[in-house]
């Protein structure tokens, strides 16, 4: 009986370790980086990435608990990387308060490579994700790596301005965005971002955001927009507005009465100024429908 305890044991423990999270690192011109790598068990088929970008002051493995995406990961069975930005920020593209100027796109290039040696890795299925100063770096990544990544996902954030003049995607990008509107560090409208009294750049507003990507693949000029049902009864509620005849999909959520949080992720204890976060949509679930069912 003992020993069938122990074996029991010992398989529960496998189990539990074979789609553990490992932490990986590279050097990319001269600087150590690092992130986060979760590869589910059992696929058969080479799997799809998600880049989950953290915010500024996070890091890689608090994007991983608040959204939990490697659950999902598990099964559904595609590759999420979450990785740690230099500092705890990323070099989203803004010039006038840069937190960094690491060369974070030659990273994001470096390390998808570096995957590639240790996942089966569907390279037309590699997607990007973010929170605020990650969500405006997956918008970058959207702008200046079309050759590689085939859709992105920004939550609280747009584009900062200076991207957005310069962005031309040499491919369709498809893109789903969530922003709430009582956003109080980047603002649903545009402007200048506030963090703590200090500017951390400007943004385009979520109206120029949508419009240009829906530019961009050919989509109609005007979304259709749909209330969604409040099931959560949070004092928030949700619009989907959504492009259509694209050559890739564009989707908007516009969250009325929502601040800056990933849509039913798991909050963080100690925020520095307080949220309003939805729980009338799931992130992390629409983000990878969204992702999943790209032809």
């Amino acid at each position: 009986m003992k020993r069938l305890v122990l074996l029991a044991l010992l398989l529960c423990s496998h189990l539990v370790f074979a789609s553990a999270t490992e932490t990986r690192s590279l050097t990319v011109d001269g600087v150590a980086r690092t992130y986060a790598l979760h590869v589910p068990d059992g696929a058969k088929e080479p799997m799809a990435l998600v880049i989950a970008l953290h915010g500024g002051g996070g890091n890689g493995l608090q994007m991983e608990r608040s959204t939990r995406f490697s659950d999902l990961a598990d099964r559904e069975k595609f590759v999420v990387v979450y990785p740690d930005g230099i500092g705890r920020y990323w070099n989203d593209g803004e010039r006038e308060a840069a937190s960094t100027t690491t060369d974070d796109i030659g990273f994001m290039r470096a390390m998808i490579a570096d995957i590639k040696k240790v996942a089966n890795i569907n390279a037309a299925r590699i997607f990007a994700t973010g929170i605020s100063n990650g969500g405006a770096m997956s918008s970058r990544m959207g702008c200046e790596m079309s050759d590689v990544i085939r859709g992105i996902a920004p939550v609280a954030n747009t584009m900062k301005i200076d991207v957005a003049a310069a962005c031309k995607p040499s491919k369709p990008v498809a893109v789903i965005e969530f922003h709430g509107t009582d956003d109080h560090i980047v603002p649903y409208n545009g402007g200048r971002i506030m963090l703590l009294g200090r500017p951390r750049g400007r943004v385009i507003s979520t109206k120029q955001f949508s419009e240009f990507w829906a530019q961009h693949d050919g989509c109609d000029a005007t979304a259709l927009v749909k209330e969604l049902p409040d099931v959560a009864h949070d004092n928030t509620s949700v619009t989907k507005n959504e492009f259509q005849h694209c050559k890739a999909p564009v989707v908007f959520y516009s969250i009325a009465g929502g601040g800056h949080a990933w849509p039913s992720g798991v909050e963080r204890k100690f925020r520095i100024m307080p949220s309003v976060q939805t729980h009338q949509v799931d992130a992390t679930e629409l983000i990878w429908q969204f992702f999943k069912d790209l032809q």
